[in-house]
């Protein structure tokens, strides 16, 4: 089930000559320290935005990669490509509930602390960017404030920087 498995299994069947600069690369992928290099990384990869910074931070919350891959997949695009909110904030609120979130029913106190820390989160998205919709950031829809469209990777490196900031202040 391991993907860095299959992957070196492939590698070292099929494509020998490169099989260490390959498996190299995938070690390196486990052992980045920083989140947002591997979402950063992910991306490139081709994993959309949603599926890049949550897959990032799946191993903090015990997550097996496979499961947060297949968990963020639709978020993408806006929400399944509807061009709605940004696939990487989608993501950066999941990890925000992974790690504020509640499990109880009746846990108002809990809920409203995740409901506050998300915010937190988005508001300094849209803050930096001028916007949290996939439409605006990607320049499809005019919006009426001004936004800074930047490639989608930049996006990522932001929500996994601000989710990583956010884990920091909450050890502390």
């Amino acid at each position: 089930k391991n993907p860095y498995r299959i992957l070196f299994l492939f590698i070292t069947c099929y494509l020998q000559p490169f099989s260490e600069i390959i498996f190299y690369f995938c070690w390196k992928m486990k052992k980045m320290e920083k989140k947002s290099e591997k979402a950063i990384a992910l991306h490139q990869m081709g994993y959309n935005c949603a599926q890049a910074v949550f897959a990032a931070f799946a191993d903090v919350y015990n997550l097996d990669e496979e499961t947060a891959l297949r968990l963020s997949t639709p978020f993408a695009g806006g929400m399944a490509g509807t061009r709605n909110i940004c696939g990487a904030v989608t993501a950066m609120g999941m990890v925000s509930g992974l790690e504020a979130g509640s499990s109880t029913p009746k846990d108002t106190e809990g809920k409203n602390k995740s409901f506050l820390h998300f915010n937190t989160l988005m508001k300094k998205f849209e803050q930096e960017y001028g916007s949290l919709l996939c439409k605006h950031l990607r320049g499809i829809e005019l919006c009426q404030f001004p936004v800074k469209i930047k490639p989608c990777r930049e996006y990522v490196r932001f929500c996994a920087e601000l989710v990583e900031e956010a884990i920091e202040n909450n050890k502390k």
